[in-house]
């Protein structure tokens, strides 16, 4: 693996997580840096590019204490950071703070991902006190627009006054970092360079990423186009570039940020079932039945996915972006059924005869 060079004298917004030998070190020893975790399905929302369909509790979720054991199994494999991403909304499940403390006495960082409706001064001032880093999910500064897509009139406000409790408990700063998660769709597509630059100016990180074909989502039609994205993609690093002063690579799945997960990470649902991430629904195992480590090391596509590198296929498998960008694993499968081949929704497919010439899927003009 090599790194690429840094560009211009700007600062690059898209920095890895960790180092090519920490990298290497774990997907070759079946080994952890990160791990995801979900807590319940229970969710006040009904966003309609979930990836899930979160609403009520599912039979069988893991207790405290199953979750407790599976955290302390990734710590044993090196985990240094975990996320609580759902599947529900975790500020609503009374595991959370429980949680959060164990996993603050062993790890560098925890993130929780929240639609910031259930997040009170109290609870605010709790996550500051622990320093987690909190994920809240906005998808427009337009509260119609925010309301349409997760399916409830006055949730923008709710998470609005959510957002303001974290601001009045000492986010963000160095330790309480805040990024904001948006879902790029049709209907909210517009409105992301103003949310972009919403964020910039309150100290808080921008977290874009495309929809993942999974879920509620796949019914939702709210797909955006690869030209429409990559387009977003540029005008996005131009407002960063010349107001901001940060650069990064124009690369799928995520703006600014690089999907690196799939050499280092696991996901562990409400279940106890192992997957390699949450739009990779592709179970290799459960904690109830195996260790971690015993799924880890004997799962034929954490293999894959570790080494996707050397395992991708397609035009994936020429892009000179590799090996820092793989495309996104969960839409290539959801797509095609294949987690290997290349990514379906990337604007790099649409190359005509090898050119950077593109097409939209929608129209003949390059």
């Amino acid at each position: 693996m090599t790194r690429e060079e840094p560009c211009k004298n700007l600062k690059a917004a898209d920095s890895f997580e960790f180092g090519w030998e920490d990298i290497e070190t774990s997907r070759r020893n079946n080994r952890l840096l990160t791990f995801g975790m979900e807590l319940s399905n229970i969710c006040n929302l009904h966003c309609t590019y979930c990836y899930r369909d979160a609403d009520q509790p599912s039979p069988n979720e893991l207790s405290l204490d199953e979750l407790f054991d599976a955290a302390k199994q990734a710590i044993g494999l090196g985990a240094r950071k975990a996320g609580i991403v759902g599947a529900g909304e975790p500020t609503l499940d009374p595991r959370l703070l429980p949680l959060l403390s164990f996993l603050r006495r062993h790890l560098t960082k925890v993130t929780i991902f929240t639609n910031g409706t259930g997040i009170t001064p109290k609870l605010a001032y709790e996550l500051a006190e622990l320093e987690i880093k909190v994920v809240v999910k906005i998808n427009s500064v337009n509260p119609e627009v925010h309301d349409k897509l997760v399916g409830r009139k006055g949730a923008y406000e709710e998470m609005m006054r959510g957002l303001n409790s974290l601001v009045s408990a000492g986010y963000p700063s160095s330790s309480k970092r805040i990024e904001i998660e948006s879902v790029i769709t049709r209907v909210n597509i517009r409105d992301l360079p103003k949310l972009w630059r919403w964020c910039r100016d309150n100290g808080f990180t921008p977290f874009f990423e495309r929809m993942t074909p999974k879920g509620r989502a796949r019914e939702s039609n709210l797909d955006v186009s690869p030209l429409q994205l990559l387009h977003l993609f540029r005008k996005l690093r131009r407002i960063d570039e010349e107001h901001y002063g940060y650069t990064w690579a124009v690369q799928p799945p995520f703006v600014a940020q690089r999907c690196l997960r799939h050499y280092y990470n696991c996901l562990i649902d409400i279940q106890g079932n192992v997957l390699p991430c949450s739009g990779l629904n592709i179970i290799v195992g459960n904690i109830r039945e195996r260790s971690l480590a015993e799924i880890l090391s004997s799962s034929p596509v954490i293999r894959d996915l570790r080494h996707i590198d050397e395992k991708i296929k397609g035009r994936c498998a020429e892009c000179e972006l590799k090996p820092n960008c793989y495309g996104c694993r969960g839409a290539a499968y959801q797509v095609t059924g294949d987690y290997l081949t290349e990514d379906p929704l990337c604007w790099h497919a649409y190359s005509v005869d090898g050119k950077r010439r593109l097409r939209d899927r929608n129209s003949s003009k390059p």
